[in-house]
């Protein structure tokens, strides 16, 4: 009997020792520092530390870090659920962030009001932001609304007796039945898709696509790919493409843009700045190209020994056209070199220059940039035009012009 107490007591000396090693450590504990930290033989501790986390008493995170979890706050007054919050959700948030290059938030209700536990601002001029500890108010703020819209009944009625109605601009809600409807509206534009896109992903994708259509009426759609992008490819990305993205285009009836081939985060600790350039397979461009004749493609490479493959893929393909510069080509002497294959393998069938710059006196820039180059480049085809015994009248230039900067682009996407 007392043999059975002893050990009973022994197994919660190392529960809590345990305990207190991930409490001491504000980022977690791996397996390994646990163990070696409190002496306990590593598969004992695995044990508990799955009973702990299967109970909430701990949180796992996808790296194999253990942190406090909610549970224990009502044992500990000491665990940090803020700094647990945001360690569990960081990497979410980074991975966000990265995709959408948006000020994201992280917030959690809290008696009528949205709590900000973590935010990871755009890098852009102009941005939205608030910083970690603001409190704003449930009914106007775009966070709220989403985390109240999809609250069991029961929990939404709790809060939305906490809501305190106070208009912060002209078209702030400012009663309960308004509240009620927009919520409703949220959850009825809510859309059901997993990591693995199974189920209704693709479908809801779809939807997804037609909603935002509707509201923006675009005269394309883009994607940035990676140099490693393939297609036909059996993955998510792949599945999307061929089943969601490449569909709705044709039902719309605008083009795709494929921008190929940055490589992400080569150098991760100056973030936004950390991309890169690679080379790309582009035979993934053949196979879109020829697999789906119905669509059209407006297609950019990042890489500069990709141009002369591009060219000789949109002398093969009638729904392919090259079109920019794009990023790291965006220097005069690549611009000038990159145009002058262009014109000499397709005559003007391109679309020299874009833009999908967010600053304005960027765009102005490019333009400037843009007709200085062309100017220099025609010029000179021109003069070999003529040295060759062919005329070149103003009425051939004026053609050449509006193709270049405006009637290529209109007719593909169907704007003329």
């Amino acid at each position: 009997m007392a043999r059975a107490k002893s050990a009973s007591v022994g197994v919660i000396s190392k529960v809590f020792r345990i305990l207190e090693a991930i409490q001491g450590s504000p980022s977690g504990l791996t397996l390994k520092p646990i163990c070696e930290i409190t002496g306990v033989h590593k598969s004992t501790a695995h044990r508990f530390l799955k009973h702990l986390e299967r109970d909430g008493y701990l949180i796992r995170t996808e790296v194999g870090t253990y942190l406090i979890g909610p549970k224990f706050s009502h044992l500990s007054a000491r665990a940090n659920h803020r700094a647990t919050l945001q360690a569990v959700a960081r990497p979410i948030l980074w991975e966000l962030w990265k995709s959408t290059r948006e000020t994201v938030n992280l917030g959690a209700l809290d008696q009528g009001t949205v709590l900000y536990v973590e935010v990871i601002e755009s890098p852009h001029e102009f941005r939205l932001s608030s910083r970690v500890g603001t409190r704003r108010s449930l009914h106007a703020t775009a966070l709220g609304k989403a985390l109240a819209a999809f609250l069991s009944e029961d929990e939404k009625e709790r809060v939305l007796a906490t809501v305190q109605f106070q208009p912060l601009t002209p078209k702030t809600i400012m009663n309960l039945v308004q509240f009620r409807q927009e919520l409703e509206k949220i959850r009825q534009q809510g859309y059901a898709v997993d990591a693995q896109a199974t189920g209704k992903s693709v479908a809801e994708v779809r939807r997804f696509l037609a909603d935002w259509h509707d509201r923006m009426r675009p005269v394309y759609m883009a994607v940035s790919l990676t140099d490693d992008f393939k297609f036909p490819d059996d993955s998510v990305q792949g599945k999307l493409l061929s089943e969601a993205v490449l569909p709705s285009c044709r039902e719309f009836d605008v083009p795709l843009s494929l921008m190929i081939g940055v490589r992400r985060q080569v150098n991760p600790r100056i973030r936004l700045a950390g991309d890169g350039a690679g080379k790309a397979d582009l035979r993934a461009v053949e196979h879109i190209c020829r697999d789906y004749p119905d669509n059209r493609f407006l297609v950019s490479v990042l890489s500069r020994e990709n141009q002369h493959e591009l060219c000789v893929y949109a002398r093969k393909f009638s729904n392919l056209m090259p079109f920019g510069c794009w990023w790291f080509l965006n220097n005069p002497s690549i611009v000038e070199e990159i145009t002058r294959e262009r014109i000499e393998m397709l005559g003007t069938s391109f679309i020299p220059q874009h833009s999908d710059a967010r600053v304005l006196e960027q765009v102005l820039y490019k333009w400037r940039s843009t007709r200085a180059t062309m100017t220099s480049v025609l010029a000179n085809s021109y003069k070999l035009l003529g040295r060759d015994g062919r005329g070149v009248t103003r009425q051939i230039i004026q053609r050449d012009v509006d193709r270049l900067f405006r009637g290529n682009f209109e007719k593909w996407v169907y704007l003329a």
